[in-house]
C-alpha cells in the first residue's frame, strides 16, 4: 500500500513537472555510490539473517556474503573520493565524525536489544500478556526523551562526546543487569529502575551526538550531518538486531540441545530466558564500545550563553 502511494505520487510528481525537475535531481544523485552503500548494508544484514543458529552465528552463505560487504564499502569509499558530486558530500562528517557516526551506531544497536526483547522475556515470565509486556517496555522508552532533555542541558555545561560516554556507560550497566534477569526480575520493583536507567541513558546521547556532528560538519552540511546520526544509529538497529538475535538465538538452540527432556515446557522458556540473556548482553557491550568512542570525540567548548 505505501509503495503505490509512493509510486502515484511520484507519477503525480513527474505528470506536473514535465519530468524536467524529476530528470535534474536524478541526475545529481550519486547512484553508483547508492548502490554501493546499499550493498554493503544488505549483504552485512543478510549475513546473520541466512545463517542456522541451532549450528553457528555465522552460516556459510553469511561468510560469502561479508566479503561482498567488504568490497561493497571500499567501492563506495572509492567513489566518495572520486565522484564530482558524492552521495555525502565530502567534508560533511569533519574531524571526527567517523566516531560520532560509530556512537550512534552503537546507540541504534543497544536500543533495538531493549526494545525487542525486554518485552519477549516479560512474555516469557509474566505468563504471555502482551499488556503487560507493551507496560514493561514502557518503563523504558518514557525515559528517554527525559534523557534527551538533560543531554541537551549539559551540552550548556559538558563536552558531547562526555555527556555521551555518560549516557551509555549508564546504559551499558543497566543492560548488563538486565542481562541477569530471570523468572520473576520484572515483578520487583528495581526493575523499574533499570530499566528507566537504560532509557535515561540512550537519551542522554541523543543531543550530543547530534551537536557533535554538527560541529564537526561545515555549515552548508548540518542538514545531511544531522541526518548522518540518525541514518547510523537506525543501521545500528538493523545490523544489531540481526547480529544480536542471532547469537541470542545460537544461545538458545545450545541449551536446548542440553536439555534431557526437549518436551519439558518449563525448561523451554528457561532457554527462551537464556537467549534474551545473551541479547541484552550484547546491548551492553554495544553501549560500552559506544562510550569508548564518546571519549574519543574531539572536545570543543560547552556553551554558556542565556
Amino acid at each position: 500500500m505505501a509503495a503505490a502511494a509512493l509510486l502515484v505520487g511520484g507519477l503525480a510528481l513527474l505528470a506536473v513537472t514535465g519530468g524536467r525537475w524529476w530528470w535534474a535531481t536524478v541526475r545529481r544523485v550519486d547512484l553508483p555510490g547508492a548502490l554501493l552503500l546499499g550493498g554493503a548494508l544488505g549483504a552485512l544484514v543478510l549475513t546473520f539473517a541466512a545463517s542456522d543458529p541451532a549450528r553457528e552465528v555465522v552460516g556459510p552463505p553469511g561468510w560469502a556474503l561479508l566479503p561482498v560487504a567488504v568490497v561493497s564499502a571500499a567501492g563506495y569509499g572509492w567513489r566518495h573520493r572520486r565522484a564530482a558530486d558524492p552521495l555525502v558530500p565530502r567534508g560533511t562528517l569533519g574531524r571526527g565524525g567517523w566516531r560520532t557516526l560509530g556512537a550512534s551506531w552503537c546507540v541504534g544497536a543497544a536500543l533495538v536489544a531493549v526494545v525487542v526483547d525486554v518485552p519477549v522475556l516479560a512474555r516469557l515470565t509474566l505468563g504471555g500478556d502482551e499488556v503487560r509486556a507493551a507496560g514493561t517496555r514502557l518503563r523504558f522508552l518514557v525515559a528517554v526523551p527525559v534523557g534527551a532533555l538533560l543531554g541537551g542541558l549539559a551540552l550548556r555545561r559538558l563536552a558531547a562526546g562526555r555527556v555521551t560516554a555518560v549516557g551509555l556507560v549508564l546504559a551499558a550497566a543497566a543492560l548488563a543487569v538486565m542481562g541477569t534477569w530471570g523468572s520473576g526480575s520484572l515483578e520487583q520493583g528495581v526493575a523499574t529502575l533499570v530499566l528507566a536507567a537504560a532509557g535515561l541513558g540512550l537519551g542522554l546521547t541523543l543531543a550530543p551526538l547530534n551537536e557533535a556532528a554538527l560541529d564537526a560538519a561545515p555549515e552548508h552540511a548540518h542538514g545531511t550531518a544531522s541526518s548522518l546520526v540518525v541514518v547510523a544509529r537506525m543501521t545500528g538497529m538493523v545490523v544489531g538486531l540481526g547480529l544480536l538475535t542471532a547469537v541470542g538465538l545460537h544461545a538458545y538452540y545450545a541449551a536446548v540441545a542440553a536439555l534431557p527432556d526437549r518436551t519439558d515446557t518449563r525448561a523451554l522458556v528457561t532457554a527462551g530466558i537464556v537467549q534474551v540473556q545473551w541479547v541484552l548482553r550484547g546491548g551492553a557491550i554495544a553501549a560500552l564500545i559506544g562510550a569508548g568512542l564518546g571519549l574519543t570525540m574531539p572536545a570543543r567548548v560547552p556553551r554558556l550563553d542565556g
